[in-house]
C-alpha cells in the first residue's frame, strides 16, 4: 500500500513537455493531468485492427439476469464500517472524521442515497470526480510517463461502489462466470495458485508428449484502455444487464479528474476510457473485460493474474511454435482491444 501523504507531496522541480521545460506548479499539474487522461486513448490508437470482433470470441450468453436487491439497514452499516475513514475524504465528500464520529446519524440518509441510486440506475455526477496525486516510479523525474496516478475518490462514492461490487461479485460467483484461471483480485486466489496451475499444465503436456512454450505478456496500460462500450456489452452478455448495466454505464461516463501537485491544482479534465483508478469496482470490471481472451486462442492455455497474462502453448512440432504463437497473438490482442507492450518467452 502506498502512503500518499508521504510520497505524493514531494515536490517535482520540472517537467519536460513537448521538448519544453515546465516549472510553474499549475502548468506542471495541468501537463501531467493531460498525460494521465489521454494515455488510454493514445495506446488505444496503437492497437492493431482486425477483421474479427470481440463478440466473435464470447462464450455462451448467460440466460440469468442480475438483481439489484435493496440495501438493508444491516448492509448499510456494514458498508459504512468497511470504509477506511483514515484516508482522505476526496472531492465532494463529507469529512471522514465527521462520518466516523457520527455514523449512526448518517445511516438513514446514506441508505436513501444508495437505494435510490441502485433503483434508478444512476451514479451521481458529483461523485465521479477524482483528485490525482502523481507518484514517481523510476527513470527521469522530468518525464510524465515516469509517474503513476493515485486517485483520491469521494468517500461517499466508495460506499455506493461497494454496494454494487457486492451484488456483482455474488452474481459472478453464483454462475461461475469468472474464468477459473484468473487468479488476480479474487478471494482465495493468489500468485502461488497461478504458478501451481501453470506447472501442472506443463506436466500434463509432457505426459501427452507435446512441447510447451510460455509467453509472459505485459499489456500496455491495460486498465486505462478499457473501452466502455465494449465493457458494457460484455457485462450485458454475462447477465449484468437492465438497471445494473445502466448504473454501470452511468458510473463510467462523465468522469472527471484533476491533478494536485506542489500545492497547485490543474483544471478538471474528462476521462473517456479505462476503469476508475483507485476504485473497488475497477479491478472487478477489468476481470470481466479480459475474461473472454482465452476463447480467441487455440493450442493454448491462458493464465491471468489480473492484467499479467501467461499463454502456455502446446504443440507436437516445435519448429512451428514461433509461427503459431505470433499468429495467435496478433488475432487475440486486436480482437480483444488490448495491446501487448512486451513479451517474454
Amino acid at each position: 500500500m502506498i502512503n500518499v501523504n508521504k510520497k505524493a507531496n514531494k515536490s517535482i522541480d520540472k517537467l519536460i513537455v513537448q521538448n519544453k521545460e515546465v516549472t510553474n506548479p499549475a502548468d506542471m499539474a495541468s501537463s501531467i493531468n493531460s498525460f494521465f487522461v489521454n494515455i488510454g486513448k493514445s495506446v488505444d490508437q496503437k492497437i492493431p485492427q482486425s477483421n474479427k470482433r470481440f463478440s466473435d470470441f464470447l462464450g455462451d450468453m448467460n440466460p440469468y439476469c442480475i438483481t439489484l436487491n435493496t440495501c438493508t439497514d444491516a448492509e448499510i452499516r456494514e458498508l459504512v464500517s468497511g470504509v477506511n475513514w483514515s484516508k482522505a475524504s476526496g472531492p465532494f465528500s463529507i469529512p471522514s472524521n465527521i462520518i466516523k464520529s457520527f455514523k449512526d446519524v448518517f445511516y438513514v440518509p446514506l441508505s436513501a442515497i444508495v437505494n435510490k441510486s441502485l433503483s434508478e440506475g444512476i451514479f451521481p455526477d458529483l461523485l465521479k470526480f477524482a483528485t490525482v496525486h502523481p507518484i514517481y516510479k523510476k527513470g527521469d523525474k522530468s518525464i510524465c510517463a515516469n509517474y503513476r496516478p493515485i486517485s483520491i475518490l469521494s468517500n461517499i462514492s466508495k460506499i455506493l461502489a461497494r454496494a454494487m461490487y457486492n451484488r456483482i461479485e455474488l452474481f459472478l460467483n453464483e454462475f461461475n462466470l469468472i474464468y477459473e484461471n484468473q487468479f488476480g483480485f479474487r478471494k482465495k486466489h493468489s500468485t502461488e495458485h497461478a504458478l501451481t496451475a501453470i506447472i501442472e499444465q506443463i506436466r500434463t503436456n509432457l505426459d501427452n508428449k507435446t512441447f510447451s512454450a510460455a509467453v509472459f505478456i505485459d499489456l500496455e496500460k491495460a486498465f486505462d484502455t478499457v473501452n466502455h462500450s465494449i465493457l458494457l456489452k460484455k457485462l450485458d452478455h454475462y447477465g449484468i444487464n437492465n438497471i445494473a448495466n445502466r448504473w454501470l454505464g452511468s458510473y463510467l461516463s462523465n468522469r472527471m479528474q484533476n491533478v494536485s501537485l506542489n500545492g497547485a491544482s490543474s483544471e478538471n479534465q474528462p476521462i473517456t476510457c479505462g476503469v476508475p483508478q483507485g476504485s473497488i469496482l475497477g479491478p472487478l470490471l477489468f476481470l470481466i473485460y479480459i475474461d473472454d481472451l482465452r476463447y480467441s486462442l487455440t493450442n493454448c492455455s491462458v493464465f491471468h493474474f489480473a492484467d499479467d497474462t501467461n499463454l502456455l502453448f502446446s504443440i507436437k512440432n516445435p519448429k512451428l511454435l514461433s509461427k503459431v504463437i505470433n499468429k495467435k497473438l496478433k488475432i487475440s490482442m486486436s480482437s480483444n482491444h488490448l495491446r501487448v507492450t512486451d513479451c517474454d518467452y
